[in-house]
């Protein structure tokens, strides 16, 4: 797939080969409409629509799931261009934050109802070849999303949650009361408001001895949830590294987000119309006709 964090699970694979398909789709509808263009204007001009398609799928329907704010996302850029100034400084100081910030192995799910998700890791995707990537998308659709919590490691997530744990002690980061601190979030100041778990509480005192002590990594995993599977904390680090993203794209700048950017109208209405339906359903041989696609709230 080109990088072989691509190739490392079969739902990153999945996902990889829909958005080539996409580029490839789009190649083709700018040909028809511009037959003169060269290869490279082809390709370099899809690769902003689909760029542009991500930051609206993000933006409009994954970060809407992801927060469940009763105020609803959407992104449009021409709001802020004039009127609005954005600070783009996102806080992440090393590569290693970033990683935290972004890759939490908790979510995965054991099984994908047919098979051991972790006799498919690192590169195995045999399976996919097998079933067809319409299958598999039916059941990474139909599949729950695992709660990032502790003690919900199974056999593929947990080596990936001890590296992080031990890397995030080799590297000597600040505290979770620390970094809640930083996020302008109010420290907790006793392990039964971190937990709301009377048990879970009294064990993480025995080992930290002071709330102040708790770490990141065990911090964000036994932090109470108000709902759905992502707690505060790990919500507050992850949506400013991808806000903060989608916000200082040069896709959305005064002298970008306009039709000539995207090849003319209809390159700009695939951009501001995309949808995760349309990504997985426009590039399925069935055209999406054996399963109805929704984006089911976290």
């Amino acid at each position: 797939m080109g990088h072989p964090l691509l190739s490392m699970n079969p739902l990153l694979f999945v996902m990889s080969t829909l958005w080539i398909r996409e580029h490839n789709r789009v190649c083709n509808i700018l040909f028809k409409k511009c037959p003169q263009w060269s290869d490279e204007r082809l390709y370099d001009t899809s690769k902003l629509i689909v760029i542009g398609e991500m930051i609206s799928i993000m933006s409009n329907e994954i970060m809407n799931a992801h927060t469940k704010y009763s105020l609803k996302l959407r992104y449009e850029p021409e709001i802020l261009q004039t009127s609005v100034s954005i600070p783009l400084a996102n806080g992440i100081n090393s590569p290693d934050e970033l990683l935290f910030a972004t890759m939490w192995p908790s979510s995965l799910p054991d099984k994908l109802n047919l098979t051991s998700l972790s006799s498919l890791l690192f590169g195995n995707n045999r399976q996919l070849f097998v079933d067809g990537l319409s299958n598999i998308i039916q059941l990474m659709i139909s599949q729950k999303m695992g709660m990032i919590t502790s003690n919900n490691d199974g056999p593929a997530t947990e080596p990936l949650t001890k590296v992080m744990l031990k890397l995030s002690r080799e590297k000597k980061f600040q505290s979770f009361n620390n970094y809640r601190r930083h996020l302008g979030l109010v420290p907790y100041n006793n392990f039964y408001s971190l937990t709301k778990d009377k048990k879970l509480a009294v064990q993480l005192k025995n080992l930290y001895e002071d709330i102040e002590n708790v770490e990141l990594i065990p911090g964000m995993l036994v932090e109470k949830h108000k709902n759905g599977v992502v707690s505060s904390t790990n919500m507050a680090i992850s949506n400013n590294l991808i806000m903060t993203a989608i916000l200082s794209s040069p896709i959305g700048s005064e002298s970008w987000w306009k039709q000539d950017t995207f090849g003319g109208d209809e390159g700009f209405e695939i951009v501001k119309t995309a949808t995760i339906k349309k990504l997985i359903c426009y590039n399925l041989i069935d055209q999406c006709k054996s399963f109805d696609v929704k984006l089911k709230s976290m």
